[in-house]
């Protein structure tokens, strides 16, 4: 049982390498941004406090982990200590870390105060990348990628810190806030990444103009979409042959293939595939991971229980560009299932949070991930997600701050009031 010293020292801790996280979240060239990977071992002791009360959201989170953990197990259990999973394949296990470790530890933070900083560091950093963009000082001069590898991770990061500027602004009316808005929205333009900039506006449409107002009407309309353009491009993808993207048909000339084929690769390619190996093994998926392993080794029972038994395992990034169907195809319906579960305990407590402009940056967020992840596989990357969920576990952490403030434990009450 570890003493309230040690347990404030390692708040104390645990706050510092936060925030250095923070810090480092504007890149993927280098990977500090995992600095709270540390604090795995000191969660555990906390787990074990028998004082230690579980929110919903940790539960729902601890189950999709334990889920996830076991497909992968089963599927390819070397991908575990092997760090290029991690970095694509599995990179949810990195993403929805913060969440799951900073939910143990009690921390007193200002989240306000410390977002604010967050979102200052930020645009700092973008003005001097737009510049470097500009004065063609970074490798990729075609596209604006801030200083990540890709234009869509940058794409991803911006329009999620664009929308919280956005949000500061509209609360606070302050020129800062706007002069941020408007850097932000030149690094997201450069950025030129499609998917993001459609999650952003799908997010900015639902919070302030809807104001929260027929989600479930939004999301049943997208899926019916979906489920409609599906019942189109699968039988056409059946009948051409079952091909893994467009890239391997000559449909589009390569100079085109940025806006005419990435329409095209998706829709009647890479959705269609997601369906057929959700199709195969419906219930638990064709294994974690297993989407990119190609050419598909498929054994089990069709349409029931049907596991991918590649020759290799890939590692790429050549997911399914729709987190969802990705989801669906590699563990079935009980997979999305958690996830849902996940997310619905996500916006239940961002809509609990009792500062109304957090939770209105973080709700402006959350759906950028969401809305995003409709075009591309968003949900579980690093670029886009970690920084939301590195906040998430912070205010986890103050939820879990003010509880123990407010309901202490009986031996504390015993020790201190009764003695009185």
């Amino acid at each position: 049982m570890i003493n309230p010293f040690e347990a404030a020292t390692v708040s104390r801790v645990a706050y510092l390498l936060a925030a250095l996280s923070l810090v480092f979240t504007i890149t993927n060239y280098a990977f500090l941004s995992c600095l709270f990977i540390v604090l795995s071992l000191v969660a555990i002791i906390f787990m074990a406090s028998p004082t230690l009360k579980l929110t919903r959201l940790h539960l729902a989170i601890i189950s999709l982990y334990i889920y996830f953990l076991f497909s992968v197990l089963f599927y390819s259990p070397s991908a575990l200590i092997d760090f290029d999973f991690y970095r694509r394949d599995g990179n949810f296990f990195i993403t929805f870390l913060p969440m799951l470790l900073y939910g143990f530890f009690p921390i007193e933070l200002d989240v306000r105060r410390l977002l604010y900083a967050y979102l200052i560091w930020v645009t700092l950093a973008n003005a001097l990348g737009i510049v470097c963009f500009l004065f063609r000082l970074l490798p990729n001069d075609r596209e604006y990628t801030f200083f990540f590898h890709a234009h869509n991770a940058a794409g991803g990061f911006l329009c999620a810190i664009l929308g919280a500027c956005l949000i500061m602004f509209f609360y606070r009316r302050d020129i800062l806030s706007l002069l941020m808005a408007v850097v932000n929205l030149l690094g997201v333009y450069f950025t030129n990444s499609r998917g993001s900039i459609f999650g952003l506006c799908a997010s900015l449409f639902l919070v302030l103009i809807l104001r929260g107002k027929h989600i479930k009407k939004l999301i049943f309309s997208a899926v019916l979409g979906l489920g409609f353009l599906l019942t189109w491009t699968y039988p056409v993808w059946k009948e051409y042959g079952m091909r893994a993207s467009a890239h391997s048909i000559d449909l589009v000339d390569d100079n085109l293939f940025d806006r005419v084929g990435t329409v095209v690769d998706r829709g009647f390619f890479l959705w269609p595939r997601a369906l057929y190996l959700w199709l195969q093994s419906p219930l638990i998926g064709t294994g974690f991971g297993s989407y990119n392993d190609i050419p598909y080794d498929l054994v089990g029972k069709e349409h029931f229980i049907h596991w991918n038994r590649p020759e290799n395992f890939i590692y790429s990034d050549a997911h399914a560009h729709h987190s969802f169907l990705h989801i669906l195809a590699e563990t079935g319906l009980l997979g999305l299932a958690l996830t849902i579960v996940v997310l619905i305990r996500m916006y239940e407590f961002i809509l609990s949070m009792k500062d109304q402009l957090v939770s209105k940056v973080f709700l402006v967020i959350f759906w950028v991930n969401v809305w995003s992840s409709f075009t591309e596989h968003r949900l579980f990357t690093p670029s886009q997600v970690l920084p939301f969920s590195i906040f998430m576990g912070l205010a986890m952490s103050y939820r879990r701050f003010t509880y123990k403030k407010y309901h202490p434990p009986d031996n504390w009450v015993r020790n201190n009031l009764l003695a009185e």
